[in-house]
């Protein structure tokens, strides 16, 4: 049985060399009409002359946004100002100094100090080139400079003696700015009371600092003020004495 099986098997998988066996040829397909071959073609071009449209319109659109946006970055179209409003503007900051001060309360006591600083801060918003339109060129940089904060938003100028402050309103607000002729209101404390009015004492300027903040858009002056020489009310004493030295 198993001779069998084995022989079965044999036979079964074995296959004579000298038989072949007959292969169908492919036959070629039947050519197409040449009115549906023009068809074909006609349709060719027409994709792609709508691709090409498409492509274009893509471009287009493209160079639409990029106007877009570069419109609403760039800064408003502002005419620069005139003398005139420049004169205008620097005379404002200068009237707001001489008003802060005269209403600037200071503890006074025999060991305070001397300087106190008055900010006037401008109402309106400065975008960057308006900024640096006035300050560029004047003033010593504080910030940002590669030494201090290269990063920083909030630009610094300081202007150390009153004469470069004087020039500065001068050259390029074409307005004054004066520097003595301030006020400033000195208060005392009661060691067990409410503080009270001591004196109003005359006060002159020192210099100035600009802060620009960009990212906020907004611009302060710094000005550091002294108060020195007589009190007022010690003053008026001694004219008074004087005055009543030359009657006797």
């Amino acid at each position: 049985m198993d001779n069998f099986l084995s022989k079965t098997e044999t036979n079964s998988c074995s296959v004579p060399k000298d038989i072949t066996f007959p292969v169908t040829p492919l036959l070629p397909s039947a050519a197409a009409p040449e009115s549906e071959v023009t068809a074909l073609r006609r349709n060719v071009e027409t994709l792609k002359e709508e691709n090409q449209a498409l492509k274009n319109e893509i471009a287009n659109l493209k160079k639409r946004v990029a106007t877009a946006g570069a419109s609403a970055g760039a800064p408003p179209s502002k005419k620069a100002r005139t003398p005139g409003q420049k004169k205008k503007l620097f005379g404002k900051w200068a009237n707001a100094l001489a008003r802060e001060s005269k209403k600037k309360r200071i503890m006074f006591d025999m060991f305070a100090p001397d300087a106190y600083t008055i900010t006037v801060k401008d109402s309106g918003l400065w975008a960057p080139h308006e900024f640096h339109g006035l300050f560029d060129g004047h003033g010593e940089k504080i910030q940002p400079t590669p030494e201090n904060k290269p990063n920083s938003v909030v630009t610094i100028l300081r202007f150390n003696r009153f004469e470069d402050v004087k020039d500065f309103f001068e050259a390029v607000g074409g307005a004054e700015i004066e520097e003595i002729g301030y006020q400033v209101e000195l208060w005392g404390k009661r060691r067990f009371g409410k503080s009270y009015h001591y004196d109003t004492a005359d006060a002159r300027l020192l210099n100035m600092e600009v802060h620009y903040n960009k990212n906020k858009q907004t611009l302060s002056l710094a000005f550091e003020m002294v108060y020195g020489g007589l009190l007022r009310k010690k003053r008026d004493r001694s004219e008074e004495s004087s005055v009543s030295g030359e009657s006797d």
